[in-house]
Order: structure tokens, then C-alpha cells, then sequence
């Protein structure tokens, strides 16, 4: 049980030594700006495109106009799409974090080992 707590409270360690020590944010700022822009170019793409796309097709099939259920239809739609919407983004988060910011966290490493 103590190494799980551990290794629970290692990611706020780490963030508090980083905090600690002002001349590692830009190694640390770099990853972060770039797995966010992805996240952000990712939500872009999916509330641009992809939302708008089935709320306008599933309202066609459905054959609800402006009115009350065509209202009703496309908040629903909307909603859907936002709770899918966070999985995605997760999982693109995951996916890419290693693969972009891998180079800048190897630099990290190397500085954080370098002080201690």
C-alpha cells in the first residue's frame, strides 16, 4: 500500500520540484504548449467539423425543422457529441504526448539529473 501511495503523489512531487526551480520551465513549457495546441487543433477539428456534420444529418433523417424538436434534436446531438468529445481528446492527449514532447522530456531528464 505505501508504494502505491507513493507512486500516487510522484507526479506532485515532480511538479513541485519543477515549480522549484524556475530555469527548468522552459523545458517543461515546451511539451506543454505543444500537447495543448494538439488538443486544441483535435477539439477544433471534431466541434468544426465533425459535430456540425451529424447534428445536420441526424436532423435531416429525421426530418425536424427549426422547431421545438429540431431545437430539442440538435442540443442532444450537441451534448453527444461534447461527452464523446472528451474521450477523444484524452485519448489524443495519450496517444501524442510521448511522441511530441519526448525530445523536450529526454532534455528534462537530463537537467533535473544534472542538478541533483
Amino acid at each position: 500500500m505505501l508504494g502505491f501511495i507513493s507512486g500516487f503523489l510522484a507526479p506532485f512531487r515532480g511538479f513541485a520540484r519543477l515549480i522549484a526551480r524556475p530555469k527548468l520551465w522552459p523545458l517543461a513549457a515546451i511539451p506543454v504548449a505543444l500537447n495543448v495546441a494538439l488538443c486544441v487543433l483535435t477539439a477544433w477539428g471534431w466541434f468544426g467539423y465533425a459535430e456540425p456534420a451529424l447534428e445536420n444529418r441526424l436532423a435531416a433523417a429525421a426530418g425536424f425543422d427549426d422547431g421545438f424538436f429540431g431545437t430539442a434534436a440538435r442540443w442532444l446531438v450537441w451534448f453527444v457529441m461534447f461527452l464523446a468529445a472528451l474521450p477523444l481528446l484524452f485519448g489524443v492527449y495519450l496517444a501524442m504526448a510521448g511522441v511530441v514532447g519526448g525530445p523536450f522530456y529526454e532534455a528534462l531528464c537530463g537537467a533535473t539529473e544534472a542538478e541533483v
